[in-house]
């Protein structure tokens, strides 16, 4: 027996938005180079098998989400190239303007280590909690507590391997993904964070979009994924019935 939480639960709507913003000319500009070079690479790799090619594949892509967000990391010497200067960085004034008309909590959501570093940098001192795999456990259980039912810390800086499950942080109606994971069911259980049982209003999530990168293609790809999920859960045959 199957039962979706919208039929035994009378819980608040989810709203969805886009936050669009424009790079700088040499953010577009390594991100071209990028994918130029991944074409012509990929070419090399043809005699490969899928996984080969699809690892490579995802690894350009999150590059170009590095770029986009103002570094990248340099994996030949271990360290992290900033491209933009934190106080140009258009991903951050784009926060930065989301934050100053949000009202309430806010869960930002995080998939690499240097956007931690950035978003923090981005708040007001003692305003934020972080949780993600740099802190041990009991600090975890410490912020989820401070967070759902403290009065002092305004945001959550959540990594959706560490925070996607198990945790109930309805205190927050704001989710802003400063960066998304390509993993459907991380981004299906994070939302999930503040929309359960003792959601009161409606939750909202709001997608940083960096114009001409992939940004937007995550996103489209996850509600791709998540129809088909939907046809093939609820109504199977009418996947024979589906335009291609």
């Amino acid at each position: 027996m199957r039962v979706l939480k919208k039929d035994c639960l009378d819980l608040p709507e989810k709203l969805y938005q886009f936050a669009p913003f424009d790079l700088t000319d040499e953010q577009l500009k390594m991100i071209k180079q990028i994918k130029d070079e991944g074409v012509a690479e990929l070419k090399d790799l043809s005699g490969n098998n899928r996984a080969v090619i699809l690892e490579y594949v995802i690894s350009r892509l999150m590059k170009i989400q590095q770029v986009s967000r103002g570094y990248y990391y340099d994996t030949e010497n271990n360290n992290v190239i900033e491209i933009v200067p934190f106080e140009k960085n258009p991903a951050i004034k784009k926060l930065k303007e989301l934050l100053a008309g949000i009202e309430g909590k806010v869960i930002i959501w995080t998939w690499f280590k240097q956007d931690v570093k950035l978003v923090t940098k981005a708040l007001p001192p003692d305003s934020y909690l972080v949780y993600d795999g740099s802190i041990d456990q009991e600090t975890k259980r410490e912020n989820k507590k401070l967070f759902q039912h403290g009065k002092d810390h305004k945001y959550m800086i959540i990594n959706p391997k560490s925070g996607a499950t198990g945790l109930t942080l309805t205190a927050a109606e704001h989710n802003i993904y400063f960066t998304d994971s390509y993993d459907l069911e991380l981004r299906l259980q994070g939302e999930d964070r503040t929309h359960r049982i003792g959601t009161v209003n409606n939750v909202n999530y709001i997608n940083l979009v960096a114009n001409k990168t992939n940004d937007k293609k995550i996103i489209n790809a996850h509600r791709k994924k998540k129809t088909i999920s939907d046809i093939v859960l609820n109504d199977p045959a009418s996947m024979f019935l589906m335009e291609e």
